[in-house]
């Protein structure tokens, strides 16, 4: 009888291979082909060892020609069982080979196992660990994971460098070469960037260690109409103005405070007071070019000063210390003055010649008229003297 052709289900290596099993030792893997080369041992029937079978596919847990893929794609020297459906090979199953201990490990597994745990690691040491405790771990390295404790509710991320983008914004949380770490939010009003927030924390900015800009977004940056930054001594500072600052105020760790513009300056309360207090040194209002006005629409205006006092009330001005006011000596001055003039006009002298009184004084309408003028001074005075 002729001897069968290999192409034939008859010849004997064919009818080894009908749904026959053996162990399989990966050589080589074509992940775009989805194929690799197993070179076969460990056969029931010796026809099956040593066979160096091409364009073997790995058995997925899940794949379909639409797409669907759900594989781990294997390595050269990876060890699992062939398995022939009539005489076409498939490798899965992989497993370890015993050591001289008789067990299945080998010192370089990437995390300890429980019973019912699951876990997907590669020998760089990154895995994914489904804990039957429930815990969940994603570990890329040491500087680089991510653990859920369900016990506990608590997510726990670790890394280096974090970045996140959405269309509303960005943020990136890291360090740089020499050791200083920032973290820069940027948050959008749209995705044209017509409006930004950009918060800074960390090494912002030299001497900074906190930043926040607001203003219209462009590819080279922001122009900020509204800025903050706090430095590393705790000096605040504030800045306002659609280019540069029209506005700038400080706020030093010493209790300094300062504000510098080059527009209206108000400070308005509807409710309470506003008060000034300096307990040493001096308080300074000074207009370089221009006036300065104090005004109290509907109370009192007071400025007291080492016991000198000057008060403007209700239409009445009140200035003097304690032993006097200024307003009161000089009514009372020109109370003198009236009395003086009253008795120039009364007086009489004696002439020249015995027994004979002189008249009153030729220009007495000038000094009754003086009078008269001191008189109405005096009373107008008097309606503008306020204690003090």
């Amino acid at each position: 009888m002729a001897e069968k052709s290999i192409y034939e289900s008859a010849h004997p290596t064919r009818a080894a291979q009908n749904n026959a099993f053996c162990f399989g030792k990966i050589i080589s893997v074509d992940t775009a082909k989805r194929m690799c080369t197993v070179s076969t041992f460990f056969a029931t029937d010796p026809r099956l060892n040593d066979l160096r079978i091409k364009n073997c596919q790995w058995l997925n847990m899940d794949a379909s020609t639409d797409g669907d893929e759900g594989t781990s794609v294997p390595r050269r020297n990876s060890i699992g069982i062939v398995l022939f459906i009539q005489n076409e090979p498939f490798i899965f199953g992989y497993f370890k080979a015993l050591n001289k201990s008789k067990q299945a490990v080998t010192g370089k597994e990437v995390t300890p196992l429980a019973e019912g745990d699951k876990v997907f690691s590669t020998r760089t040491g990154n895995y994914i660990a489904i804990k039957s405790s429930g815990l969940i771990e994603i570990k890329g390295k040491e500087t680089l994971r991510s653990i859920w404790l369900p016990t506990r509710s608590q997510w726990i991320n670790l890394c280096r460098n974090f970045e996140l983008k959405t269309d509303g914004g960005v943020w990136n949380w890291g360090s740089d070469t020499e050791g200083n770490t920032v973290s820069k939010q940027i948050f959008r009003k749209d995705l044209a960037n017509s409006m930004v927030v950009i918060e800074e924390r960390g090494n912002a900015d030299g001497g900074v260690i906190y930043r926040t800009g607001i203003g219209p977004g462009a590819a080279a940056g922001a122009v900020f109409f509204y800025e903050q930054t706090i430095g590393l001594d705790g000096t605040v500072t504030t800045k306002v103005g659609p280019s540069e600052a029209l506005i700038t105020q400080t706020i030093t760790p010493d209790g300094g405070f300062s504000i510098e513009g080059t527009t209206d300056i108000t400070l308005h309360t509807k409710a309470g007071h506003v008060q000034i207090t300096a307990d040493a040194l001096d308080v300074a209002i000074l207009a370089t070019a221009g006036n300065v006005d104090v005004e109290a629409t509907a109370g009192d205006l007071a400025l007291n000063g080492s016991q000198g006092k000057l008060k403007l009330s209700k239409g009445q001005v009140g200035l003097g210390g304690p032993k006097a006011e200024l307003l009161d000596l000089l009514s009372q001055t020109l109370k003198a003055l009236s009395d003086t003039l009253a008795a120039i006009g009364q007086q009489t002298h004696i002439s020249a010649f015995p027994g004979f009184p002189s008249g009153p004084p030729i220009n007495l309408p000038a000094f009754a008229k003086a009078q008269a003028d001191v008189v109405e001074i005096t009373t107008l005075l008097g309606t503008i003297t306020g204690g003090i």
